[in-house]
């Protein structure tokens, strides 16, 4: 990153060296936007890179509040003084101040006509822009491709896991309907054996009674018989 915004600032002072003030003052913009572009299109590096570019220097209140209403302007946001001092933490005085001036030089920038960028410049900063978009890109694509490859992996690990969900629950729904089928049997033989015992019970109870019946016939024929002869005397 630092190299790439190196690239843009040897530009802009080879801009501000080889021509006039009037394009100097467009590339200094042209700069400021650049820079934000490099930082967005890397934006997937480390997160505490730009704390680590940031860190480089020791830069005063005045400088951070500066750099804090170039980034909003840079992005179309107002350059409050509100939103100066929230951006670039600094006092409410300074951020003030800077905004104040920030607007001043915009109206003063509103009354110049600015030309076109010379043929050279544009060829310069795009010949810039490549290869700064290059050294990016180079730098994000092996860590890019390494994450792509590694959520490949976990969406074959989930759809593995998945299939191995189904097959459990198909596995867990064919036990509970053998479970099921079981207990029906269960029951049914249950009520097979107390239909069965009734049964026997019934029978048992009507044997008895015969039994006691043929007693009693029998009783009353033997008394029978044995009236018998008393008749015959």
């Amino acid at each position: 990153m630092s190299d790439l915004h190196g690239n843009v600032t040897a530009f802009g002072t080879f801009a501000r060296e080889d021509f006039s003030p009037v394009c100097a003052r467009y590339i200094q913009h042209t700069e400021a936007q650049v820079t934000w572009k490099l930082v967005t299109e890397v934006s997937e590096l480390p997160s505490d890179l730009g704390s680590r570019m940031g860190s480089q220097g020791n830069t005063g209140p005045e400088e951070r509040a500066e750099a804090a209403a170039r980034d909003l302007a840079d992005r179309g946001l107002a350059v409050t003084a509100r939103a100066v001092r929230e951006t670039a933490s600094v006092r409410m005085t300074v951020a003030a101040t800077v905004a104040r001036a920030w607007r001043d030089a915009e109206a003063e920038d509103s009354k110049l006509t600015v030309p076109e960028a010379p043929a050279d410049v544009t060829a310069r900063f795009a010949a810039i822009w490549a290869d700064a978009y290059r050294a990016a890109a180079a730098t994000i694509t092996p860590e890019r491709d390494r994450l792509a490859t590694e959520v490949a992996e976990l969406h074959g690990e989930a759809e593995a896991l998945t299939a191995e969900v189904v097959m459990a629950e198909e596995e867990r729904d064919a036990a509970r309907t053998a479970a099921g089928d079981a207990e029906a049997r269960a029951t049914r033989a249950q009520r097979g054996e107390q239909e069965e015992k009734t049964r026997t019970e019934i029978a048992q109870a009507a044997a008895k009674e015969a039994n006691a019946e043929r007693d009693r016939l029998s009783a009353q024929v033997d008394n029978l018989i044995s009236r018998i002869p008393k008749l015959e005397d």
